[in-house]
C-alpha cells in the first residue's frame, strides 16, 4: 500500500536573508488527517521532501500538500498543491529475464512483473530492446501487458543483447495502441540486460570472386580470387569455400559428369588459389562457381566463365 522512496520539491522563493523554517504538511482527498513530511531539507533553492522505505507514501490517495514559511518577520502559506503520487512512478527492473526458446532466426523473451509494485493498481506496459553484435543502435517491440514477446527476423548466430522497460499506463488502457494520454510517470531503467546467441543457419548472401587467366602452350593457367563472407552473412562459426568447373560441350552446355570440385577450409582472409592448369583446355570453354558453405547448406553460386 506504499511507494518508496518518493521526492517532491518545490522552488522556495528568493533567499529571505534571515532564518527562516518551513513546514510541509499533507491531507487526503478522504480524510482530515494532517501529516508531516517526513524528511523536509533546504537544498539550496529548493525545498526537498523525501518519503523514504521506513515513511512511504501512500498509494492510491490524492495527497493535499501545503507549505508554511515563517521567521521573525511574519508567516506565509502556500496555495494548496494536490499531488498524485500514483502519476510519478517509475517501476523497478523486471524480473527473471530469459529466452527459454532460441531458433536460428527467433526466440521468445519472458519476464515477470517488477517487485515493489502492485499489479492490480499498476498496470504495466513494456517494449523490448534488442540489439545484434552488428547493430549499431537498440531497436523495439511493443509487448503491451504482456510478459512474453517472440522477436522475429533476427540474423542467425548472432549474439544479442536484450532488456526489458516497463511504464506505468491508465488502467482503463485496452489492447489498442496507446497515445502519450494512456501513460503516467515514468519508464523504468533498462536493465538488467541478457544476452544470447541464435542458432547456426545457413550462410547467406554471394562471394564476392573474380578471376585472373595466363596462357601456357595450349593450357590455361586460372587463379580465382575471392573475398570472405561478412561475419553477420557466415551464420556459423566457421564457412568453406567450394569452387566448382564444369566444362561445356561444343555446342555450350555443361557437362556435369566432368565436374571438378575444389575445397578450401574455413577461410576467413581475402584468399586467392590457382586451379590446376592441366584442366583447362584453351579450346574449351569452362562455368566457375564459388559459394561458401557449412553444415546447413550454402549460399547462392557465383558464376564466371
Amino acid at each position: 500500500d506504499s511507494l518508496g522512496p518518493f521526492t517532491c520539491w518545490w522552488n522556495r522563493g528568493r533567499d529571505p536573508i534571515i532564518h527562516t523554517t518551513y513546514n510541509l504538511t499533507y491531507t487526503f482527498k478522504v480524510g482530515s488527517e494532517v501529516h508531516v513530511c517526513p524528511n523536509l531539507q533546504v537544498e539550496q533553492d529548493q525545498l526537498v521532501c523525501r518519503w523514504s522505505e521506513s515513511s512511504p507514501v501512500m498509494y492510491g490517495n490524492e495527497h493535499r500538500i501545503t507549505v508554511t514559511a515563517e521567521n521573525d518577520l511574519g508567516k506565509a502559506t502556500s496555495d494548496l498543491k494536490s499531488l498524485d503520487p500514483d502519476e510519478y512512478v517509475k517501476p523497478g527492473n523486471v524480473e527473471q529475464l530469459r529466452t527459454p526458446e532460441v531458433g536460428s532466426d527467433s526466440l521468445s523473451v519472458r519476464w515477470q512483473y517488477p517487485v515493489g509494485l502492485e499489479p492490480s493498481h499498476f498496470p504495466l506496459f513494456y517494449t523490448v530492446r534488442y540489439k545484434g553484435e552488428w547493430d549499431n543502435q537498440y531497436m523495439e517491440q511493443n509487448a503491451s501487458q504482456d510478459l512474453s514477446l517472440e522477436l522475429r527476423r533476427l540474423n542467425p548466430y548472432t549474439l544479442y543483447t536484450i532488456c526489458v522497460v516497463s511504464h506505468p499506463i491508465d488502467m482503463a488502457y485496452g489492447q489498442t495502441t496507446p497515445t502519450p494520454g494512456d501513460f503516467k510517470g515514468y519508464w523504468s531503467d533498462c536493465e538488467p540486460s541478457h544476452s544470447v546467441r541464435t542458432q547456426e543457419a545457413a550462410p547467406s548472401g554471394k562471394v564476392e570472386a573474380w578471376l585472373l587467366v595466363s596462357k601456357e602452350g595450349d593450357r590455361r593457367k586460372v587463379k580465382v580470387f575471392w573475398k570472405p563472407l561478412p561475419p553477420w552473412d557466415r551464420h556459423s562459426e566457421w564457412v568453406d569455400y567450394v569452387i566448382s568447373i564444369l566444362p561445356r560441350s561444343e555446342q555450350g552446355a555443361i557437362i556435369p559428369s566432368q565436374e571438378k570440385t575444389f575445397s578450401f577450409d574455413n577461410q576467413t582472409v581475402d584468399s586467392g588459389d590457382v586451379l590446376q592448369g592441366e584442366v583447362f583446355e584453351t579450346s574449351r570453354s569452362y562455368e566457375i562457381r564459388i559459394s561458401a558453405n557449412n553444415s546447413h547448406g550454402h549460399t547462392d553460386y557465383t558464376t564466371m566463365t
